[in-house]
């Protein structure tokens, strides 16, 4: 049996989740509510941006006990196997296919990445991508596809659909910026004007005050 925990933040204790779950499974079959008894292997793919540092084997999960090495010899040794998808090798990349390798190549390249690969589906493709770069609104996707006039069963390449979302997601940026001048114009906030042309954060706080968040 395969078990795969997904993970966006780095757990010091996931080592002590993952004898949680595959004791689970182990103590079902001592049990008999399976049919035979079969190993089970479990991974984490992680999908956080900082580098997973936490404890993936026992000695290290447990160094602060300063255990003498003859204790050593009756620990159980448990080992953590973490796939990091923002930091994968390249030929561990090579190995996806599908929508998952535009992903996995997405995670290492970044806003930068373009490709010409056919996407599949669409829709799950694009709110995937947008959850990974940190945005959680992803109820809009299907209307901007309509809006667009794409259907998922028509063919289009990665540069083609990320320039369209670029384009729309430009635009109504432009927009928005728009609407914020202008009440600020007429409110009479030409320092909070000055300020939000050079200071992204501070625009954002003007969106939300306005009711333009």
């Amino acid at each position: 049996m395969y078990l795969i925990a997904n993970q966006s933040r780095t757990d010091g204790k996931m080592l002590l989740r993952k004898a949680g779950y595959t004791g689970g499974v182990y103590r079902e079959q001592y049990e008999k509510k399976t049919q035979g008894i079969f190993p089970v292997i479990e991974f984490v793919l992680y999908w956080g941006i900082p580098r997973w540092r936490s404890s993936c084997n026992t000695r290290r999960l447990f160094r602060g006990r300063k255990l003498v090495d003859e204790a050593w010899k009756y620990i159980d040794e448990l080992q953590l196997h973490v796939f990091e998808m923002r930091h994968l090798p390249k030929e561990t990349q090579a190995l996806f296919h599908s929508d998952m390798r535009i992903v996995v190549d997405y995670l290492a390249e970044g806003n930068q990445y373009r490709s010409e690969k056919k996407i599949f589906h669409k829709a799950a493709l694009i709110r995937m991508i947008k959850v990974l770069s940190g945005e959680m609104d992803t109820e809009n996707i299907e209307a901007w596809m309509e809006e667009q006039g794409i259907r998922e069963e028509d063919e289009i390449t990665v540069c083609e659909l990320f320039d369209q979302y670029v384009r729309q997601g430009r635009s109504e940026g432009e927009n928005r910026f728009a609407k914020l001048v202008k009440q600020l114009i007429d409110g009479g906030r030409s320092e909070d004007l000055r300020r939000a042309v050079s200071d992204q954060s501070y625009r954002e706080q003007l969106y939300a005050e306005t009711g333009l968040a």
